[in-house]
């Protein structure tokens, strides 16, 4: 299991993503991309974040899941966390 892997796990998934989840993803959503609903859900838990190392878990998340992810949405997403990064650490 690698470090990201762990980190990943650590935000409650069952288990860490294996590549064979990727497969069923694109099956399910009979697209490369994920659905728009992913963009705002990772922007919701971005933005309820309640600390830093929370924020890097679902930052972390994300990194692993970004080739299924549009670059526009991806971007969207880079934008949101900075920006949640930056708030939490002025307090």
């Amino acid at each position: 299991m690698t470090r990201r892997n762990t980190r990943v796990y650590s935000i409650n998934l069952e288990r860490p993503i294996a590549p064979q989840d990727f497969g069923r993803w694109y099956k399910r959503w009979k697209s490369k991309q994920a659905p728009a609903f992913w963009t705002k859900f990772y922007t919701y838990k971005f933005k309820k974040a309640v600390s830093v190392d929370s924020l890097l878990q679902w930052g972390l998340l994300v990194a692993t899941v970004k080739s299924a992810i549009s670059g526009a949405a991806l971007q969207q997403l880079r934008e949101v966390y900075a920006q949640e990064k930056d708030l939490m650490q002025k307090f």
